[in-house]
C-alpha cells in the first residue's frame, strides 16, 4: 500500500526540529500542515479499503477451517462405521486443504498487521498536526505582541532633541495655544493698548526722576 512505504519516515519525523531549522516557520508550517493533511487523508482512505480486506481474509480463513473441520469429521464417522476407504478420501481432502488455509492465515495476518501499522500512523499524523496547531496559535501570539510592541514603540521612541512623541505632541499642542494667545492681543483694542503702554512709561519716568532728585 502506497502510504505504508512510507511508514519509517513519516514515523521518523520530527515537525518540531524541522520548524526550529525553517528561516519562514509561518510558511514552514503551513506546507507541513497540507503535507499531513494529504497524508492523514491517505491514511484513513486506506485504512477503510484495508478494513475490508481484512474482513474478507478472516471469512475466508473462516470457512477453510470450517471445511477442514468438517473434512476431519466425515473421516472419524467413516472409521467409526468400518469405512476405512471412505475415511481416507475425507482425509486427502482435508490436507489438500491445508496450504490454502496457510496462505488464507498469512493474508489474514498481513492485513491485520497493515491496519495495525496504518493506525499508528494516524495517530502519528494527527499528533503532528495537533502540534502544528499549537505552533501556529503560539506564532500568532507572538506576531500580535511584536506588532503591538512595534505600535508602542513608535509612540514612545525618542524623537529629535531626545523628546517622545507623545512630549512633541504636547509642545504642538502648547505652541498652538501660545499662537491663539498672541493672536487675540493682535486683535485687541488699539485705544487700550495705546493707553497700556502710555501708562507704562510715566511709570518709567517718575522712576527716573525720582532717582535723579536722591542727594549723591
Amino acid at each position: 500500500m502506497g502510504i505504508l512505504s512510507r511508514f519509517k519516515t513519516i514515523m521518523a519525523s520530527n515537525v518540531n526540529a524541522v520548524l526550529d531549522k525553517a528561516e519562514d516557520p509561518e510558511k514552514a508550517i503551513e506546507e507541513l500542515m497540507r503535507g499531513l493533511q494529504l497524508d492523514l487523508g491517505a491514511v484513513r482512505a486506506e485504512a477503510a479499503a484495508l478494513q475490508a480486506e481484512e474482513q474478507r481474509a478472516k471469512r475466508a480463513l473462516e470457512e477453510c477451517r470450517a471445511e477442514i473441520r468438517k473434512l476431519a469429521a466425515y473421516a472419524e464417522k467413516s472409521r467409526e462405521l468400518g469405512n476405512p476407504a471412505d475415511a481416507g478420501l475425507f482425509l486427502d481432502k482435508r490436507d489438500a486443504l491445508l496450504p490454502k488455509e496457510t496462505e488464507l492465515e498469512g493474508r489474514y495476518r498481513e492485513a491485520v498487521g497493515q491496519a495495525a501499522s496504518l493506525k499508528e500512523l494516524e495517530e502519528k499524523l494527527a499528533s503532528d498536526i495537533s502540534r502544528l496547531e499549537a505552533r501556529q496559535a503560539q506564532l500568532k501570539e507572538r506576531m500580535a505582541a511584536a506588532q503591538a510592541q512595534r505600535k508602542l514603540n513608535a509612540i514612545e521612541a525618542p524623537g529629535q532633541g531626545g523628546r517622545s512623541a507623545i512630549q512633541a505632541a504636547e509642545d504642538k499642542i502648547n505652541s498652538a495655544y501660545y499662537e491663539a494667545q498672541a493672536l487675540a492681543e493682535l486683535r485687541s483694542d488699539p485705544k487700550e493698548k495705546l493707553e497700556r503702554e502710555l501708562a507704562e512709561l510715566d511709570r518709567t519716568a517718575r522712576a527716573r526722576e525720582t532717582e535723579d532728585g536722591k542727594p549723591e
